[in-house]
């Protein structure tokens, strides 16, 4: 059954030509010697292909491709602010303690990155074509992963500082997620 909805119009197109063809030769329709009936079918043959690749395909494909472009460009933009984000980081991190404000820029950033991840998600959902590649799952689960190593240990305390132990786990955090990012970018590109 998915091979019928998959090619539903190719399927119907064939069986349209088989039926046109098979009228044709049954048909009492003499041509002169110089016309050749072959020529003739093959010509209205290309403009009804024509037709159809310029109206139904193009326009399919062409959707297609902005939809990838617009869920690419939401990946970007993520991209864009975990890297004002990590830096926001590596410029506090060594602070002892982390003044409030920088804690409060760190959350704001945090629900900034969020918020895009939302945006990306609804979009994923909008478009339906590429929803079996869960590409807004992977990006949440890094980037839950990532703000857990930044906020996890009493973050809203206000001694609140960056452990040395944990640098190297937040640094692995931040690389898992823009990983993620940029195969989520190469799965779209793949996907049909």
């Amino acid at each position: 059954m998915p091979l019928l909805r998959k090619y539903y119009s190719q399927l119907i197109f064939l069986f349209v030509g088989i039926l046109v063809g098979f009228s044709i030769s049954r048909l009492p329709i003499q041509f002169d010697d110089k016309i050749s009936p072959i020529a003739l079918a093959t010509f209205f043959l290309t403009i009804v292909l024509a037709l159809y690749l310029e109206y139904k395909v193009r326009p399919s494909l062409s959707n297609t491709r902005n939809e990838k472009d617009i869920l690419i460009e939401s990946i970007s933009d993520i991209k864009e602010k975990l890297n004002e984000l990590h830096a926001l980081y590596m410029s506090v991190r060594e602070l002892n303690p982390l003044p409030e404000e920088k804690q409060t820029e760190i959350l704001t950033k945090l629900r900034e990155v969020s918020n895009l991840i939302s945006l990306l998600k609804s979009a994923d959902k909008y478009c339906k074509t590429y929803q079996r590649l869960a590409v807004p799952d992977k990006i949440i689960k890094a980037y839950l992963k990532y703000k857990k190593s930044l906020t996890g240990n009493k973050f809203k305390d206000p001694n609140f500082t960056f452990d040395r132990l944990d640098w190297k786990t937040q640094e692995n955090a931040y690389r898992q997620h823009m990983t993620a990012l940029n195969e989520s970018i190469f799965d779209y590109n793949k996907a049909r």
